[in-house]
C-alpha cells in the first residue's frame, strides 16, 4: 500500500470557518487512520443509487 494521501476539499460554502472546519476534520481522520475510501478497490463501475 502506498504512503500518499490525498485531502480533498470544495469551495462549497465560502466561509472561512467552514473551511477551516473542514480541513481540520478530514486532518483528524488522517491521523487517526481512518481514510474512509480507498481507490485500489474501485473498479470503474458507478454505484446504482437505493431505492
Amino acid at each position: 500500500m502506498g504512503k500518499n494521501i490525498m485531502l480533498m476539499v470544495n469551495d462549497r460554502r465560502l466561509y472561512s470557518d467552514t473551511f477551516w472546519f473542514t480541513l481540520l476534520h478530514e486532518i483528524g481522520h488522517i491521523i487517526n487512520k481512518d481514510y474512509g475510501i480507498s481507490f485500489e478497490k474501485e473498479t470503474g463501475e458507478q454505484e446504482k443509487a437505493q431505492e
